[in-house]
């Protein structure tokens, strides 16, 4: 979220910079719905996607829970994972005989990925 909030303060300190211009009512305009199309985009949007992601992990399972109000949930045990990968910002838990499970974008991805990797291992040993 670091980034939605650089844009969403490059955008106010833009619209503080313009505000006691004087500008034609079509600049103003023009000007007042580029930051909000900015804005929506760029912060609102971002932060909306973020909220709205879970993920729990425990020594026995992994839930993700996506959508707003948790509508795709996906629980899976970790006797039933073979592997989990991290490549380009997306940790992967293969499943045997399912779809993988693909999560986008967490924080401390490739760690995350390690310490399920080592969960992986643990429940397989026993």
């Amino acid at each position: 979220m670091v980034l939605p909030t650089l844009v969403l303060g490059v955008v106010a300190a833009a619209l503080a910079f313009f505000e006691n211009r004087n500008l034609e009512s079509w600049q103003s305009l023009t000007l007042y719905v580029s930051a909000a199309v900015l804005i929506f985009f760029a912060w609102l949007v971002p932060l909306v996607r973020q909220s709205v992601a879970w993920l729990e992990v425990s020594t026995g399972r992994v839930v993700w829970r996506d959508g707003l109000f948790g509508q795709k949930r996906r629980e899976v045990s970790w006797h039933e994972v073979s592997a989990v990968e991290y490549v380009r910002g997306r940790v992967t838990v293969f499943i045997h005989g399912q779809e993988p499970l693909v999560m986008k974008r967490l924080p401390k991805g490739k760690q995350l990925a390690r310490e399920m990797q080592n969960l992986v291992r643990g429940s397989s040993v026993k």
